[in-house]
């Protein structure tokens, strides 16, 4: 074989699997769009701006999350931590742990919020089912 035949192979050997991998792991960039999907979610509850992560609620949901807003506007989120994303076809599972305190004990505190995503009509937009009431347990508890 002659030297342009062997850079050849070694390129695609070495590309090749590479590009292979990452195509049959995520070829839609569906992972990657919920990464983004969820990361700006997580955000806007950290910062307080229920109005703007409303858009990632699922509809039917939307609502009730909306009606807990007022939870938000008597507590800061300090940090989070993403637990470990389980994917399926068109779904995904995470468990994200939030440090806050009340406005009124300054006590911080730990939140978890399961959050459950879908693909909205095999799309690459997610929407999540959150457990977002979780914040009004614990900071109720708070109050106490």
């Amino acid at each position: 074989m002659r030297p342009a035949g062997w850079l050849v192979l070694c390129a695609l050997l070495l590309a090749g699997p590479t590009g292979c991998i990452t195509w049959f792991i995520d070829p839609m960039g569906r992972h990657a769009a919920f990464d983004d999907t969820q990361r700006q979610y997580t955000q806007y509850l950290r910062w307080g701006e229920i109005g703007k992560a409303s858009a990632f609620v699922d509809p039917a949901l939307r609502e009730a999350f909306l009606a807990q807003a007022p939870v938000f506007e008597t507590m800061r989120i300090t940090d989070f931590s993403l637990g470990e994303v389980e994917y399926q076809d068109d779904s995904a599972k995470v468990t994200v742990t939030y440090q806050g305190y009340s406005l009124e004990s300054f006590v911080e505190r730990k939140i978890r919020e399961d959050q459950s995503w879908y693909r909205e009509g095999g799309s690459n937009r997610w929407l999540v089912r959150s457990d977002v009431e979780a914040f009004a347990k614990v900071f109720g508890e708070a109050r106490r």
